[in-house]
């Protein structure tokens, strides 16, 4: 039977953006509800320090959690090589599954699930479904 859930404002995607999103509009008091559909597949990114940083802060400690240390980035460029900034290496499955627990540790309703369609209400309100179910959100 398919679900019928409400909430303030709907968050479509729980990578770093959405995850951050949703998590700062949570502690301004709002009811949000994330739709995403976790990763299928393993892969390997990099992540900067200042965006690292911006991460600590915002809260992320679970899908912080077993960062690689940081890699030191050297370019060259016409012969002439520079040391630039560090990243750190992530697999991001595990990153994902760390941010979705974060989301729902601050109390974030989340749905695994594919949106696959969002429609605007006469009364300014979004419905946002997925294949078992349903979402209506203020915005």
């Amino acid at each position: 039977m398919p679900s019928s859930l409400e909430a303030d404002i709907a968050v479509v995607g729980a990578g770093p953006a959405g995850a951050a999103l949703a998590l700062a509009l949570a502690r301004l008091d709002y009811r949000v509800a994330v739709v995403a559909l976790p990763r299928r597949f393993e892969a390997c990114e990099g992540i900067s320090e200042r965006a690292l940083a911006g991460m600590r802060e915002a809260g992320f400690s679970r899908a912080l959690a077993g960062l690689a240390p940081p890699s030191p980035r050297r370019v060259e460029w016409n012969g002439v090589q520079r040391s630039a900034n560090s990243e750190r290496l992530l697999a991001r499955a595990s990153f994902d599954r760390g941010l979705w627990a974060d989301l729902q540790e601050a109390g974030i309703a989340c749905i695994a699930a594919r949106a696959e369609r969002i429609d605007a209400q006469p009364d300014g309100a979004m419905l946002v479904r997925w294949a078992q179910g349903l979402l209506r959100a203020r915005l």
